[in-house]
Order: structure tokens, then C-alpha cells, then sequence
């Protein structure tokens, strides 16, 4: 009789390799430490870690880098699940921190104590000797995570070297540290976000009443939705109001944003993270949007200086509006500068720009992927069939490359160009060659000589 070997489903691997860690570092380190704020990933860590020390009480305790800007509901679920552990927990608070003057609180419209985190972690790290910290991190949430190991070391400044992180073959972990360094352990570090609620599902773990839909005085900022709190200032012009929301992430309510959600159990939350194509962090954190507008702001600065003397565009504002047509226009890197320079031909002329992407964004969910005549004669800020100039936005985010054609397009006599179906464009000086390239190219008649 041969006997059925069972194989581990996906969650349960995921789950046997993440006690394999805590289990494995408790044995290797003297003092380790798991960080516990009260979200999803760090109540699934207490989950694993009742797995596998229990009946005997964690050989570690838990810690909270407080900013003093949580969500109620939060800390209320934090200190009651502790208490039902009956574990020690300490609180490092960020306003302790600022306090004693270790770091400078932000002020204005988007000051956030997301950033004074670090020094608490690292204040309380080297306070209480913890020669380990279990975090929640996953490789899935930003670029920066994807680098990290699963035991990820700091040196005794608390700074990760990339260069000095080591080996992690066949599940084996060598934590040696000398006086005064530490390691960072990620044992959820192969879990997606839709791993960790399926797990918190299956668990049936109770999480803050905030992961779940429910009506909230929110205010948009950077396409975000934001809780109105006294902890965040207004800018001119936001206006609070109230919509079902639920938080995919949770931390500090400066920069953590709520998503439109009608989500209101465990069932509805993991058919909508399975759903989803953008990761919790690109679609609540203000940090991510800080990092893109510093970087458009450094990438138009750098292609503003290289402009050529009597371009079309007469500031970096309207620079960006042409980027984003051109970013739109084409995708083949050959065309894009001729592109370009025929833009810039007709904006000098006062010919009208005469193109589709902006007269499609101005439809926004009007339109159903099919262009039609009515679409290019009903006016709208974006129609160029229609108005002259550039429309009032861009239209798109636009790439270097668009960016330095924008303000250095080719030289070129066309004024025309039509597309040719292979993602390359015919481009024509005259009206009577461009009606001949579209009558080819997107009509499918034979080319014929016709007037303006």
C-alpha cells in the first residue's frame, strides 16, 4: 500500500517558511523584538508567531513607533489584541522624539511625522539592546522592499548596504552580528497583499474596522483621499466631504489615503485586492506622489535649460502640455522628435494642433475606444480640432524623451502625419500629400489627389 504524500497549498508554504524564520532567528539572536502597529501584515506576524511559540509566551515583545497621528480605531484594536495575548508591548513615541529635539516636526499643508519614524525605531532599538526586529515588509510593495533579504542587516548607524547583505540559500540565515548592529527580519517577505488577506480570511483574524468600507469626511489631495483630522491643515480650495472608503494600508493620517470602496467584509476585501493591478502603497501613500512630482519637477528643469532659442513653448508649464501630445502620439522613438517639430510648425503657424489624444481625454468616460466626427465638432478645452493652441493641461505624464523633444523637436518642413499601423508615422508638408498618406494608410482607398 503506498502512502499519499500531501502537498502544502500556497498559504501553507508561505506560512511553514515564515515560522521557519521567527522560530530560527529567536534561536540565533539574543534579543529580538516584533514591531506591531495594529495593521494587517503585523496582526498576521502575531498570528505566526502564536504558531510557533505557543502554549510558552513569545521570547521576545512587541513594539509600537507611535507618531501620535494613528487612527483611533487602530490603537484601540492594538492595545486590546495585546492584551488578549498577554504580552509586553512598548510604545517609542515620535513626540518623545521631537521633544528631546533628536528630530524637527514638519509643519505646513503636507508635513508628515512619517519620516521622524526612523530615529524612534533606532532610539528604541539601541535603548532597549534589540539585536532583531521582525517588520512586516513585503517585497511586493515598492521597489525599494524587492532588494531587501529576508534577514536584511544594519549596520551600527542603522544603514542598509545592498553590498553587505547576505546569502539566503536552501532557507539558511546567518544572523552573526557584532556589538551595536542589528537585523531587520521580513518573514511575510514573499507574501503579496493578496496572500496576506487571503491568510487573514482563512485565519478568520480580526483587523481594525477601518480595513473595511465604511462613510469617512475624507478631502482629495494628489489624486489621494485624505481623513480630515487635526493632525492635517487644508489648502486653499479642499473641500471636505463624505463618501464610503476603506484603507488598504494604515500608519500616519497625514500621508495614509483611503480608496473608494464598497468593501464591507473579509469575502468583498479579497475579490477586490485580487482585482486590483496597483499595489497598496502606489495607490494610498503620498510618498510615492512626493517622489514622481520631485522627479518630473528635476526632468523638466534639466530639459528647459537645453531648450533651442525661439521654441514654440514659452515656459516649462506649456512645455509639459506638449510633452504629454507628443508621449500620446507615438510610441516609436524614431518618429517622436518629427513629431515634435511638426507641433511646433503648427503652433508657430497658428494652424490648430488637430490631435486625437486631447480631444479624447477631454471626452474622459465619454469615450468608447471609437472616435467619431461628432466627437472632433463638439468643443470642449481639449478639442484642438477645435481651438487653437495648446489645451489647458497635459493630457498624460510624459517621459524624458517627450520632454526634450517638446523644447528640442527636429527640424522638420511637415506639417502633417498620419499614422501608418505598425506604430510608425508618414509625415507630409503638404495638405494634398497628407490626404493621399491617410487615404493609404487608414482609409484603404487608392490615393487620389484632393483638395484642402
Amino acid at each position: 500500500m503506498t502512502a499519499r504524500v500531501r502537498s502544502l497549498t500556497h498559504l501553507e508554504a508561505l506560512e511553514s517558511e515564515a515560522i521557519h524564520v521567527m522560530r530560527e532567528v529567536a534561536a540565533e539572536l539574543e534579543r529580538p523584538v516584533l514591531l506591531f502597529s495594529g495593521g494587517k501584515d503585523s496582526i498576521v506576524l502575531l498570528r505566526l508567531a502564536e504558531k510557533a511559540f505557543r502554549p510558552a509566551r513569545f521570547p521576545f515583545p512587541l513594539m509600537h513607533v507611535d507618531t501620535g497621528h494613528n487612527f483611533d480605531e487602530v490603537i484601540e484594536y492594538r492595545d486590546r489584541r495585546v492584551a488578549e495575548l498577554g504580552e509586553r508591548l512598548i510604545v517609542a513615541s515620535v513626540q518623545e522624539t521631537i521633544d528631546t529635539g533628536r528630530v524637527v516636526e514638519e509643519t505646513g499643508p503636507r508635513a508628515s511625522r512619517n519620516r521622524l519614524q526612523t530615529t524612534t525605531l533606532l532610539d528604541a532599538i539601541e535603548e532597549h539592546g534589540f539585536d532583531a526586529a521582525f517588520g512586516g515588509a513585503r517585497r511586493d510593495e515598492e521597489r525599494a522592499r524587492a532588494k531587501e533579504r529576508i534577514l536584511s542587516f544594519r549596520d551600527d548607524f542603522g544603514t542598509w548596504d545592498p553590498r553587505r547583505q547576505r546569502p539566503e540559500l536552501w532557507n539558511l540565515y546567518n544572523g552573526r552580528i557584532r556589538r551595536g548592529e542589528h537585523v531587520r527580519v521580513f518573514p511575510l517577505s514573499n507574501w503579496t497583499e493578496l496572500d496576506v488577506w487571503q491568510y487573514i480570511a482563512e485565519e478568520r483574524l480580526e483587523v481594525p474596522n477601518i480595513y473595511f468600507a465604511h462613510d469617512r469626511e475624507v478631502f482629495a489631495r494628489d489624486g489621494m483621499l485624505y481623513a480630515t483630522s487635526d493632525h492635517v491643515e487644508l489648502i486653499d480650495g479642499e473641500q471636505p466631504f463624505t463618501t464610503s472608503v476603506r484603507y488598504r494600508t494604515v500608519g500616519d493620517m497625514s500621508c495614509t489615503g483611503a480608496v473608494q470602496s464598497r468593501a464591507a467584509d473579509l469575502e468583498a476585501v479579497v475579490r477586490e485586492i485580487a482585482a486590483t493591478r496597483v499595489t497598496e502603497r502606489g495607490e494610498t501613500r503620498a510618498a510615492l506622489v512626493g517622489r514622481m512630482q520631485k522627479a518630473m519637477q528635476t526632468a523638466v528643469a534639466n530639459a528647459w535649460k537645453m531648450r533651442k532659442p525661439g521654441i514654440a513653448v514659452a515656459n516649462p508649464a506649456q512645455a509639459i502640455v506638449l510633452a504629454s501630445i507628443i508621449e500620446k502620439e507615438t510610441g516609436a522613438l524614431a518618429d517622436r522628435g518629427r513629431v515634435g517639430g511638426v507641433f511646433v510648425n503648427r503652433l508657430r503657424l497658428g494652424m490648430l494642433l488637430q490631435t486625437d489624444p486631447t480631444v479624447i481625454y477631454g471626452l474622459g468616460e465619454r469615450f468608447d475606444g471609437n472616435l467619431r466626427k461628432r466627437d472632433l465638432l463638439t468643443d470642449s478645452p481639449f478639442n484642438t480640432y477645435t481651438r487653437g493652441g495648446l489645451p489647458p493641461t497635459p493630457i498624460s505624464m510624459p517621459g524624458k524623451a517627450s520632454l526634450q523633444v517638446a523644447v528640442r523637436p527636429d527640424f522638420t518642413a511637415a506639417l502633417y502625419f498620419v499614422a501608418r499601423g505598425d506604430g510608425t508615422s508618414e509625415f507630409s508638408v503638404t495638405l494634398a500629400e497628407h490626404n493621399r498618406a491617410v487615404d493609404k494608410y487608414q482609409r484603404g482607398k487608392k490615393p487620389a489627389d484632393r483638395s484642402p
